[in-house]
């Protein structure tokens, strides 16, 4: 991830696999053996290969001017070996538009007159392999339908897709050909796997070139990075009842305190969840709602000598103060005769309504007090994102950590220090559960307006002269938790508002 944040996307993703009838291996092979009986040509034979693939991309840049590339070797129990590969451009070299996409990867059979050789590579390597109505049995065939989306759909044109891929074109005027010579299995352009031909011609073998369109590929990539090797873990317990949960609950330490002080601490073993149980069993009214409801009804209390939950029903008393105005209005019919708002609401120095909530926002004292209670981790964090703010710097950051380590702590006491420092911060999130538990926070499907449903193009109902665009403009930071449940498209669309 620290490639994407320094260089962008991805440009191109390729993957090459092991050819069992590469010249070299079968040169070396026994008489009566095959290749299949020989994995060790074929992993050096792959080596080989694969070294020379890396010096063709990049060193020598016969794709573009490579500034950055990462490769992943598989080696699966059945089958063969094969690289995935991505790979970052120069910015002169970016790949940004069909026409770009065209001159670097075909997704159709090569003309048989015109280019024979590869006409020949195309039907041997890149088709994929027959399945859907034709083949149910194939090994890519999950629940009825092909992983992969094969036969995928004809196209005239290149065009950016929705999803990580663009559209490549493939022509319906091409007529299926015969894989075989017997000429009982048939293919046309929609069977064909994305390819370069140059890298085909040389390599003989099959080695799928993609354009990137999103980094879905970094997490693709990077999944077998991390997975390690297969490996069962057995641990034997004396207790037949143990309680992972409690094992959980029990490892919530603060990184200040002692082992012996954390374990007498009976607050540190209390969380949301475990109190949302609690307060269910005491207290009959909170079972009517769900722990995603709670924060409506009930909060949550840090200095509470009995329960860390209570009810904060008597924050109603605004909304009970707010229905006797509108009775004040009533005509008697149940309509209400209040002013008609045709634009944002100011006040009398003309600041928008919502940039004067966001100055208003109350800076709890608590998280205020928080700055000087950051773990290590935690004041890195805090002190380089402080230092872009300061800085002036324009800058992005991520913050990740399992559940439990403290990212929403670390959230509120940045909201709480650049909001006394007379900053506008706009603390957003990615669920309402989320969004409650900061100080002024709201979903950001609410705060910048975005479509429920958004795809490639989508853009957020923000106008330039909007109260809101004013907003945004005035502001120093956005903070946006649970960033990750969000679907790319989203952050597209609000990017390309900004």
């Amino acid at each position: 991830m620290a490639l994407v944040q320094k260089y962008g996307r991805p440009d191109l993703f390729i993957t090459m696999t092991c050819n069992p009838n590469w010249e070299e291996i079968k040169s070396e092979l026994l008489p009566g053996q095959t290749s299949q009986d020989r994995p060790d040509l074929e992993v050096r034979v792959f080596h080989s290969k694969l070294e020379q693939l890396k010096e063709d991309i990049i060193t020598k840049g016969v794709l573009g001017r490579v500034i950055a590339h990462a490769f992943v070797v598989e080696f699966h129990k059945r089958g063969l070996p094969h690289v995935h590969m991505l790979v970052m451009l120069d910015e002169n070299d970016k790949l940004n538009n069909p026409e770009d996409y065209d001159s670097i990867v075909r997704a159709e059979i090569s003309d048989k007159d015109e280019e024979p050789q590869l006409y020949d590579l195309v039907l041997k390597h890149m088709i994929h392999g027959l399945c859907g109505t034709l083949n149910q049995q194939s090994s890519c065939m999950k629940n009825g339908r092909c992983n992969k989306s094969y036969p995928k759909s004809f196209a005239n044109f290149t065009v950016q897709g929705n999803n990580a891929y663009p559209i490549y074109r493939r022509r319906a005027s091409r007529l299926p050909v015969p894989l075989r010579r017997s000429g009982d299995t048939m293919a046309d352009n929609s069977w064909v796997v994305p390819y370069n031909p140059w890298l085909l011609l040389r390599y003989d073998c099959h080695i799928n070139v993609e354009i990137c369109g999103s980094i879905k590929s970094v997490k693709y990539l990077y999944k077998y990075v991390y997975k390690g090797p297969d490996r069962v873990a057995v641990q034997v317990q004396s207790d037949p009842e143990f309680d992972e949960i409690r094992q959980f609950v029990d490892a919530r330490f603060d990184a200040n305190e002692t082992v012996e002080d954390s374990l007498a601490d009976e607050h540190a073993q209390k969380s949301m969840l475990t109190e949302y149980f609690t307060m269910n069993r005491m207290d009959s009214k909170a079972r009517r709602y769900l722990y995603q409801e709670f924060p409506q009804y009930y909060g949550w209390d840090n200095y509470s000598s009995s329960s860390d939950i209570v009810d904060i029903s008597v924050r109603n008393r605004l909304l009970r103060d707010l229905n006797r105005m509108l009775e004040q209005f009533n005509k008697g019919n149940g309509e209400f005769d209040l002013p008609e708002m045709t634009s944002e609401p100011e006040d009398s120095l003309g600041i928008p309504r919502c940039i004067e909530d966001e100055i208003s926002i109350n800076i709890p004292q608590e998280d205020v007090d928080a700055i000087d209670h950051l773990n290590n981790d935690q004041l890195i964090a805090f002190n380089t994102i402080m230092a872009a703010v300061e800085g002036r710097e324009s800058a992005l950051f991520f913050i990740d950590g399992p559940g439990g380590t403290g990212k929403t702590y670390l959230y509120r006491a940045l909201l709480a220090n650049l909001r006394r420092m007379n900053h506008i911060v706009l603390a957003t999130a990615s669920s309402g559960i989320a969004a409650n538990l900061l100080s002024g926070g709201r979903t950001a499907h609410s705060r910048f307006k975005i479509a429920l449903i958004v795809d490639a193009s989508s853009m957020c109902s923000i106008s330039k002269q909007s109260a809101l665009a004013r907003l945004i403009q005035d502001s120093t930071a956005i903070i946006w938790d649970q960033a990750p449940m969000t679907h790319r498209h989203v952050f597209e669309a609000l990017d390309r508002t900004f």
